[in-house]
């Protein structure tokens, strides 16, 4: 046993030379010392290990927002019975001349007057437009599946001024279009269609509105204003003359918005700025 506790070596540096001294103190007897071995106990120290600190580094994408469109003004108009038309006009009363400002795109702009065949699923429009080559009046009618049939002609309206477009049968299967200028008082022939004669005549039922066919704009203020004025559409019947009633207004749920009101009867539109 040693003489010393070894506890004072608690935390001592183990390295250098140890050196062991036996004694025997008593005479009455003897012993012998074979070997021995020094046992040094060390505090294991659970080390952590190195903590790798990852950066992630994320990517924002930011989507813009798709240009904005116009929202396209409609008026549907009905018509007393289910008799089908010989011919369809309605008065357009022009309240301004499309013009860009500054920041604004090119008028591209239809006043459209829209209608349908009794036995074909095709549509059809007589419009006043304006466009990057001028003012003109268009006679078209689309049938499925995209096929178009279509006429115009340079036909320079003018803002404050009344004009009566009209879609006449002129035989069977052969449509014609006209524009008369209250001002003027004359008439412009804008062209004639040969369709299928099966597609019957005109349906009593119609719709006015304004149609926007140019570029897509960088903001709602860069649409150049419109303002028109549409009265009821008038039908022609063997040799009869009607008015349409209703006058619902809608209009496309996405885009610029743009005001579709009654005004004395006739419907108004008023579409950009």
């Amino acid at each position: 046993r040693p003489e010393q506790p070894l506890s004072t070596l608690l935390g001592k540096p183990a390295g250098g030379t140890w050196k062991l001294r036996v004694e025997d103190a008593l005479a009455e007897d003897t012993g012998t010392l074979h070997c021995w071995q020094l046992d040094i106990l060390r505090d294991t120290v659970n080390v952590p290990p190195p903590v790798t600190t990852t950066t992630s580094t994320s990517t924002t994408t930011t989507t813009a927002p798709p240009p904005p469109t116009l929202q396209a003004p409609f008026t549907s108009w009905a018509r007393p019975g289910a008799t089908t038309l010989d011919g369809l006009g309605s008065w357009i009363a022009t309240a301004n001349d499309p013009t860009a400002k500054t920041g604004q795109v090119a008028p591209a702009y239809l006043y459209a007057h829209l209608f349908g065949f009794s036995a074909n699923p095709a549509t059809g429009a007589i419009a006043l437009g304006t466009g990057p080559t001028g003012k003109f009046a268009l006679f078209t009618v689309q049938e499925p599946p995209g096929i178009s049939h279509d006429v115009a002609v340079a036909f320079p309206w003018s803002a404050g001024r009344f004009y009566f477009p009209l879609v006449h049968q002129i035989s069977p299967g052969v449509w014609g279009a006209w524009v008369y200028d209250h001002t003027a008082e004359t008439w412009t022939f804008v062209g004639q269609l040969s369709l299928p004669a099966g597609w019957g005549k005109l349906t009593p039922a119609s719709t006015t509105g304004v149609l926007w066919y140019g570029g897509t704009a960088a903001s709602c203020p860069a649409y150049p204003l419109a303002d028109v004025f549409f009265a009821p559409p008038t039908g022609f019947a063997a040799g009869t003359i009607t008015t349409a009633t209703g006058g619902a207004h809608h209009a496309s749920t996405a885009g610029c918005p743009a005001v579709a009101t009654t005004e004395a009867g006739w419907a108004r539109y008023r579409v950009g700025t």
